[in-house]
C-alpha cells in the first residue's frame, strides 16, 4: 500500500474510535471493518498501539487508550511520519 492511502486509513481508524468511544475490535473484527489485508492491519494497529492512540486487552482486542487520550497528543500522522512497512509511529508529540 502507497503512503497516501495508508495515511487515509489510519485516519478513518483514528476517526472512528474518537467518535465512538467504546469501540472494542479484534484484528479479524478491524479487518473487515476497514477492509484491509491482515498484514496492513496488523501494522496500522500496532503502529497505533506503540504511539498509545489505542491498547490491546488481555484477550488481544484493540480499544482506545483514555489513559493518553487527555493528553495533547497529535493523531494525525503526515506522510514521513508513517511508513508501515517499517513501522514507524503514526503519532507525534506537539
Amino acid at each position: 500500500m502507497s503512503g497516501e492511502p495508508v495515511l487515509h486509513l489510519v485516519s478513518r481508524i483514528q476517526n472512528d474510535f474518537l467518535e465512538m468511544s467504546d469501540l472494542r475490535v479484534t484484528l479479524k473484527e478491524a479487518r473487515q471493518l476497514w477492509n484491509m489485508d491482515k498484514l496492513t492491519s496488523e501494522q496500522i494497529l500496532e503502529a497505533l498501539v506503540a504511539c498509545k492512540f489505542l491498547s490491546r486487552t488481555w484477550d488481544g482486542a484493540f480499544i482506545r487508550d483514555l489513559e493518553v487520550a487527555d493528553q495533547q497528543v497529535e493523531h494525525a500522522p503526515s506522510s514521513e511520519t508513517l511508513d508501515v512497512s517499517k513501522r514507524t509511529k503514526v503519532c507525534r508529540r506537539r
